[in-house]
């Protein structure tokens, strides 16, 4: 059986590895890789420290990993050729899977692309969600047949990802990593890393390149980019801390899920209710329209390290995505 995966960017990578990590092994499955070179800052394939740390990543993976280059930024996405046969094919969201002719198409939520991409879906795609509410949204919206894994995707191989972060933290203290994605929130960050620190806490903030820098003087114990992409620093961090924090930004839709206190500061008007962001309902996970410093500080203070982050059998998590691929 031929199975198709098409990586347009390394952080697609979190979601691929941890399915291919648990089916690998399995008899008469054939694994392919379509890396799609585009021109999108930071995580474009373009940049060649991500197309190799991509092809690296796949070689840790499989012995002898299959990898196509299918189009560049040249191109402008038309594909001239014929369509590619594959019996499944996997993609994160709903891009590029025209240059098909698959049996099944197995689609990864990641975030709320499924809102303006959820339309190019087929009627061969499957579409797994994270929360009933996600996949209800994703159905109501483009009439999308969903399933809900038995743990988000990219948290299958958990363990994996804990240990590299054990590895990567070497701390007694508890920890508070702080998603800042946002621009314009300099100074309410500053305020909670600098509660975080009086409290004995080591502080670790994630930044997307693509919205601006950290400041300099944060003095968080870690300040990081997605660099490593696999294990994803999105997914390693957070599973070794005590809180996690967001401004503005939809890490929640998984991290929540799996059971991690989350802390959803919803600083901006599309991320609030009824805006383009559904929240989950869930007892770990802590949503505010106003008052962010002192409604996130009494959180801190009552719920960091309660969580109880789901432990699912390994059999149980390769057998959602064998009966996804043969059923």
């Amino acid at each position: 059986m031929k199975l198709c995966f098409i990586v347009p960017n390394p952080a697609h990578m979190r979601y691929f590895a941890p399915i291919i990590e648990l089916i690998r092994d399995v008899p008469d499955l054939e694994f392919f890789f379509y890396i799609i070179k585009y021109g999108t800052k930071y995580c474009s394939l373009l940049i060649d420290k991500n197309y190799n740390r991509v092809k690296e990543i796949l070689s840790e993976l499989l012995p002898n990993p299959q990898i196509i280059m299918l189009i560049d930024s040249a191109s402008n996405f038309e594909w001239k050729g014929p369509k590619i046969e594959c019996d499944v094919l996997f993609t994160v969201e709903f891009s590029y899977h025209n240059y098909f002719n698959f049996k099944k198409h197995i689609s990864i939520q990641h975030g709320f692309d499924y809102i303006p991409l959820g339309k190019n879906k087929t009627s061969k795609t499957i579409y797994i969600a994270y929360n009933e509410s996600y996949g209800l949204d994703a159905q109501k919206r483009h009439n999308i047949d969903y399933v809900i894994p038995p743990i988000p995707t990219a948290f299958s191989n958990m363990q994996r990802q804990i240990d590299f972060a054990r590895n990567q933290v070497n701390t007694d203290k508890k920890i508070a990593f702080i998603f800042y994605p946002i621009k314009g929130l300099k100074k309410l960050v500053k305020s909670m890393v600098k509660y975080l620190k009086l409290n004995d806490y080591f502080v670790i903030v994630k930044q997307r390149r693509k919205h601006q820098d950290i400041p300099s003087n944060i003095k968080a114990d870690i300040s990081t980019y997605d660099e490593i992409w696999y294990p994803s620093e999105s997914i390693f961090y957070p599973l070794i801390s005590d809180v996690v924090i967001g401004f503005g930004t939809a890490a929640y839709f998984d991290l929540a899920e799996v059971g991690l206190i989350f802390i959803d500061n919803a600083t901006i008007e599309y991320v609030r209710k009824g805006g383009a962001y559904k929240k989950p309902n869930l007892m770990n996970f802590f949503y505010f329209e106003k008052n962010f410093y002192k409604n996130t500080i009494k959180i801190i203070d009552q719920f960091a390290g309660t969580q109880k982050i789901k432990n699912v059998d390994l059999k149980i998590i390769k057998n959602f995505y064998l009966n996804l691929i043969f059923d």
